[in-house]
């Protein structure tokens, strides 16, 4: 996770960035390169690279633990919506080609800051056969996020997977998935979808609770802002096939600040079962035998201590991913 990163440091003369908790992995008692260099194998050229690994490691499972702990109170993983928006015709309604325009559709989630929305494929038709690219932008910054190879086949619709998120990062997710209008003629496509209840569906826009839906077309000329949208009652041949989930990671990112210690405490135990099942043989691995055991039970303890303490303490949002507010687990176990 970005937002985790440069929690934690490696003191070395090659490095100049200071730690955003201002811990370093050497504050702990036998944590050195040296140590490190002796629980190196083929796979880590040095010690500074199998701690660095070692850190990221220890990274991904404080997140995965503190997952855990959310378990009974968020819908972490679960799938909230998974729909297809943009409805073919069947009667193949030709619609002309449009030089300098991008058409497509709009998707806006602006109440619900813990989702994630994910695009599995999506669908073009046109009436040519034609390789072109499907744009992905985000709204709120006129950023292209992504430009998707496709060729298409004539007058039928064509798949290409895309299986990506967007996650609305305790914001708003407006994104504009779009063609150029100007590479061949397609047929009429309808935002609205007969898959699922829609409790605000109109001529050109198609949405529930937690999402809106809307064709929409912006000229070349213009940045792809909001204010320069124009809603449309056609996709332009587009369809998207799409999931919402909850996301935990913002709650996890708000308490970055508090994650230094046990982050570090997890790194040091890590290194101590390193270099406790080290297969070479070393002299600092075998005179230090009994202090790198030790080392390691007293690391996972303040690991778990520190992580119990926050954890019993957080408030979690009001907000659809989240149940009602009680005691958060705080069963944390590691090897």
């Amino acid at each position: 996770m970005e937002c985790l990163s440069n929690l934690i440091g490696i003191n070395h003369q090659c490095n100049n960035v200071t730690p955003i908790s201002g811990l370093n992995l050497q504050d702990l008692p036998l944590v050195t390169i040296k140590a490190a260099d002796a629980a190196a194998t083929d796979e880590n050229e040095s010690g500074i690279q199998l701690l660095e690994q070692v850190i990221e490691y220890s990274q991904n499972a404080m997140v995965q633990d503190l997952r855990n702990s959310f378990k009974p109170f968020i819908r972490f993983g679960s799938i909230i919506e998974n729909d297809r928006v943009g409805k073919y015709n069947e009667d193949l309604t030709g619609i002309a080609l449009e030089a300098g325009m991008f058409k497509g559709i709009e998707i806006v989630i602006d109440e619900y800051p813990y989702l994630e929305f994910y695009i599995s494929s999506i669908w073009l038709q046109l009436n040519a056969v034609i390789t072109t690219n499907i744009r992905i932008y985000d709204v709120m910054t006129n950023t292209l996020l992504e430009s998707i190879p496709i060729t298409t086949i004539a007058n039928r619709p064509t798949q290409v997977y895309v299986q990506n998120s967007y996650k609305s990062n305790k914001g708003k997710i407006h994104l504009f998935v779009c063609i150029d209008a100007g590479v061949a003629g397609t047929f009429e496509t309808k935002i609205y979808s007969t898959l699922s209840a829609c409790s605000k569906c109109t001529r050109t826009s198609w949405g529930n609770r937690y999402i809106n839906f809307s064709g929409a077309e912006v000229s070349q000329l213009l940045q792809v802002l909001d204010a320069n949208l124009t809603v449309s009652n056609n996709t332009n041949g587009l369809s998207i096939e799409y999931s919402l989930s909850c996301d935990a990671d913002p709650v996890i990112c708000n308490i970055a600040n508090q994650l230094g210690w046990p982050l570090l405490h997890r790194a040091g135990f890590e290194l101590m079962q390193r270099l406790k099942f080290n297969e070479r043989y070393n002299s600092l691995i075998v005179i230090h035998a009994k202090d790198i055991a030790e080392l390691g039970e007293q690391f996972k303890k303040e690991y778990y201590n520190s992580m119990e303490f926050i954890i019993q303490n957080m408030s979690l949002p009001q907000d659809i991913c989240f149940s009602c507010p009680g005691m958060i687990s705080k069963q944390i176990i590691i090897p």
